[in-house]
């Protein structure tokens, strides 16, 4: 599964279509009268509607999703499920846009990405009923798109993009739930240190197990990983089948590391980032390269610069697909496409792990 976001403006040929099973075309906004809306300006819109329908030409296995919401699209989720009259207008809102609109030759189904229900996101704009209402939005979602599919011969698919750590996972889903009307639970395993923690110490941002001598806090240290993550879903209520691992195509780093412990664990001056393109031509050919052992990711360290970055390399993508196979998961999804290498090296990877290339 890929995230292609609407602002990149991406080319078909940008999007290897016979290496994916499902495409997240995001975002879709809620605006503050509770409905849905479109993000671009309507040339861009146009553009990029068509660029995706020519993408469904040349590969029609591609199911695709319109994305609601994103990092800086949540403020007004809140409000637009505190009722059910106010669900409602939401739903059909989304479905008469994306779905019903002219667009239907375009999408399969819908993907909520709040964030974060009942927790704070970019914004504060958060309830505690948030937990209900966000299930409720997915039970009346998937009851709208089923009798549409009742009367079209269709099955239109449902979605959303979760927060992973044990206080928004608390706060925010009711997991057995979502797991009667969802038929993915896409999990944002990344991001898990990084943005906040400007001063360090560096860390991986999205491990695949956990390291035992991570400096974090015990429960931290413990729950923010791959394992973990899919293990706590699991035990909630979620089946194996339904959960998507997703990995980022871009680093999390920080800046004025000191050369100690080849950067890792240690404190910093501030946060760096890049996507693997940037990363593979112009931090991996000057850097010092790490595969963690237990985490099972990789890291890099230039001492001249005392930049230090984690992040996926094809390796930890193709472990990470392992992962998904052994333990039965519904697949892997990443955030974003266009972050890729011109190579697509990070996307074969997952597609040749999961074993997809035997499949086509």
């Amino acid at each position: 599964m890929a995230y292609v976001p609407e602002w990149r403006n991406m080319k078909a040929e940008q999007i290897p279509g016979n290496m994916l099973t499902h495409l997240l075309y995001a975002f879709s906004l809620v605006n503050e009268q509770g409905e849905c809306t479109t993000f671009d300006a309507p040339e861009s819109a146009t553009r990029n509607l068509e660029m995706l329908k020519e993408i469904k030409t040349r590969y029609p296995h591609l199911r695709m999703f319109i994305s609601v919401g994103g990092w800086t699209g949540s403020a007004n989720f809140s409000s637009a499920v505190l009722t059910a009259q106010s669900r409602q207008k939401l739903i059909k809102s989304c479905i008469d846009m994306w779905i019903k609109g002219g667009v239907t030759d375009i999408f399969d189904g819908i993907d909520i990405d709040w964030e974060y229900p009942g927790s704070a996101g970019e914004t504060r704009n958060f309830r505690p009923e948030d937990k209900v209402n966000f299930a409720a939005l997915m039970t009346e979602f998937r009851r709208e798109l089923d009798d549409l599919g009742s009367a079209n011969g269709k099955r239109y698919l449902l979605s959303a993009a979760l927060g992973v750590t044990p206080p928004i996972v608390a706060a925010g889903y009711d997991i057995p739930a979502l797991a009667k009307v969802m038929d993915y639970f896409n999990l944002m395993v990344y991001d898990l240190h990084g943005a906040e923690e400007p001063n360090g110490p560096t860390n991986f941002h999205n491990p695949l197990y956990a390291a035992t001598d991570d400096p974090s806090p015990d429960e931290m240290r413990r729950t923010s990983n791959v394992e973990s993550v899919v293990e706590r879903f699991i035990a909630g209520g979620a089946a194996p089948g339904q959960l998507v691992v997703g990995l980022p195509f871009y680093a999390r780093g920080w800046k004025g590391v000191e050369n100690v412990n080849s950067g890792l664990f240690q404190k910093a001056r501030g946060t760096v980032g890049a996507s693997y393109s940037v990363i593979k031509s112009e931090y991996e050919p000057v850097s010092r390269k790490f595969h963690h052992p237990e985490t099972r990711t990789p890291y890099l360290y230039n001492p001249q610069t005392g930049v230090f970055l984690a992040y996926e390399d094809p390796q930890s993508a193709r472990e990470k697909a392992a992962y998904v196979v052994k333990h039965n998961l519904g697949g892997a999804m990443f955030w974003e496409m266009s972050e890729d290498d011109a190579q697509f090296s990070l996307t074969t990877a997952l597609y040749t792990g999961l074993g997809l290339n035997r499949r086509a």
